[in-house]
């Protein structure tokens, strides 16, 4: 019984290593067709001109509103957003908020 188990040990370490020399060899064979390929792009990058950002408007008009890029000037804080949704009921205001976390913690 030991003696089999020790001979079944032999097996799986000899399989073992023999799976770990394959994926050995497929690496290498991976890693040559890599370094090849290196060899045959290490000419110099085509030289580009940078590209211009281009904004595709349908007329005249939305063309000048729209412009090259959207303003970034901020029209109003955080807070100011969030009140303008809370008037139109769409966010709770403060104090529904803590009235809610109140409730939450208070079960």
């Amino acid at each position: 019984m030991v003696n089999r188990t020790l001979k079944n040990l032999v097996f799986l370490q000899i399989f073992l290593h023999l799976d770990e020399l394959r994926v050995l060899r497929q690496r290498q064979s991976v890693e040559s067709t890599n370094d090849e390929e290196n060899q045959r792009r290490s000419g110099p990058p085509p030289s580009s001109r940078p590209l211009k950002p281009i904004v595709i408007t349908r007329d005249q008009l939305q063309s000048k509103v729209i412009g090259v890029g959207y303003p970034s000037a901020s029209t109003m804080t955080i807070d100011e957003f969030y009140q303008s949704l809370a008037q139109r009921g769409l966010a709770p205001t403060p104090e529904q908020v803590k009235e809610m976390a109140a409730g939450i913690f208070n079960i």
